[in-house]
Parts: structure tokens; sequence; C-alpha cells
């Protein structure tokens, strides 16, 4: 059996720290989801400069830990004069984490959008380069929740 004699003690510490992985998730969540998106469509778009830079910078934030990311960030920075709180350091180490799934994320949906529509689209628009964003972020939606989950505290039995 638990025992909750002390419990009452923590209650406050485990609210506060329930009360800022909420924040810390609004926050990544709020930068890396159209940092993502940009990612994507750089990774898509005609630009070859532009879809070589968004490739490297997604494989090279994807194949590091996320931890070593926040280490670099919070403790090599300060290094370069750059000084960030623990806060801000976790939201710029993780929004950089997560912008870089997202964006694999987006980029198969964006993929993933049937011939047909890619085709209407061209036809409707005058710059028949643009593939249709709103169906794609529509494919993609569920899973763009996903990067959030390890972030929160919460989570439901699937």
């Amino acid at each position: 059996m638990f025992n909750f004699d002390g419990f009452s003690d923590y209650l406050p510490d485990l609210v506060l720290g329930t009360i800022t992985s909420l924040e810390l998730t609004m926050w990544i969540m709020l930068i890396s989801l159209p940092c993502g998106l940009l990612l994507a469509l750089a990774k898509v778009g005609r630009s070859k400069l532009l879809r070589v830079l968004a490739s490297a910078y997604i494989e090279i934030i994807r194949g590091t830990p996320a931890l070593l990311q926040l280490f670099y960030i919070y403790f090599v920075l300060p290094a370069f004069g750059i000084r960030l709180n623990p806060f801000m350091a976790g939201v710029i180490g993780l929004s950089i984490n997560c912008s870089a799934y997202l964006s694999e994320v987006y980029r198969a949906g964006i993929v993933a959008v049937p011939k047909g529509q890619v085709e209407a689209a061209k036809a409707s628009m005058s710059n028949g380069s643009r593939r249709p964003i709103p169906a794609a972020i529509s494919i993609s939606l569920s899973a763009a929740a996903m990067p959030a989950s390890p972030v929160t505290p919460i989570r439901r039995n699937a």
C-alpha cells in the first residue's frame, strides 16, 4: 500500500510542476507548429538551396538527442555570451527539436494530398507551384499532436 502521510507537504510543488509542464508544452507547440510547417514547405519547395538547408537542419536535429541539444543551449551558449534561464532554454531547445519532427509530419501530409486535389489547386491558382496546404494540414493534424505527448505529464491510455 502507498503511504500518503506526507503527500500534502508536496502537493503545492506537484501542482506547480504540472502548471509549469503545461505552460512549457503550450509555448513549445506555439513555436514549433509554424516553424515545422515552414521547414516542410522549404523541403518540398522549388528552391534547391532551401531544400538542402531544410533537409540538413532536419537531419541534424533529428539525428541528435534532445538532451544533448538542451545541454548545448543551456551550457554552451553562455560561453558565447548568451545566457538563458532554464525555462527559456527548455522552450527553445524543445521547440527546435519538435519543429524538426513536425516538419516531417507536415511534409508527409503535403505529399499525401491526392493528385487530383493538387491538379485542381494548380488549375485554380495563378501560381501553379502551390499544393493545397489546408488539405495537407488536415491530413497531418492527428500526427502533429504526437510530439506534444512526451512533453505533457498527462496522457490518455489508448
